[in-house]
Parts: structure tokens; C-alpha cells; sequence
């Protein structure tokens, strides 16, 4: 029988009118939690610290969370809790 056959012109285009575009409201809501989360995550990891501290501790102190916590949640945003510097992020357990 036939099938439809569709460029990839064709797909980019069907794909865009299914997709609900985003609407920017120009306030934090234009941001969703795991977004904000991540910059903040980042922000607090990669900062330089007087002490040397490890990234994990930075982000223990800023969102009062134990050092296990703190070592998945610099995993999850792809910063080694160490040093913080890039790697893989890790998948999130369930």
C-alpha cells in the first residue's frame, strides 16, 4: 500500500505547528524550577572559594542539604563535586 513519505523540511515544519510556542511574560515564570535550579546549582559550584572548599560544600551551605545530597545535586547538573568543573551529568534516580 501507500505510505506517506515526509521531508525533513516537511517534519521540522509539522513539528513547530504541533509545538505550543512559549510565551515570555519577561518575569521568573518564564523559567521553569529544574531550570532555575540547574543556574543556581552551577552559579554556586563554579565560584571560586577563599577556602578552597569543594563545590559540594558550596552547594551543602546554600541550600542546607547533607554532603550526599549535595554530591548528587552537582552530579545531576554535570559538576564534579570535587572540583567543579564539567563532567557528564548523571541520570536521576527514581
Amino acid at each position: 500500500g501507500d505510505t506517506d513519505v515526509f521531508t525533513a523540511d516537511q517534519m521540522r515544519v509539522a513539528l513547530a505547528l504541533a509545538t505550543p510556542a512559549k510565551v515570555h511574560t519577561g518575569t521568573v515564570a518564564d523559567y521553569d524550577d529544574d531550570n532555575l535550579l540547574r543556574r543556581a546549582v552551577l552559579n554556586i559550584a563554579r565560584r571560586r572559594s577563599p577556602r578552597r572548599e569543594p563545590a559540594w560544600c558550596r552547594v551543602m551551605d546554600a541550600f542546607g542539604l547533607g554532603s550526599t545530597y549535595s554530591h548528587q545535586l552537582c552530579r545531576r547538573f554535570g559538576i564534579d563535586p570535587e572540583t567543579g568543573k564539567d563532567i557528564e551529568p548523571a541520570p536521576l534516580d527514581k
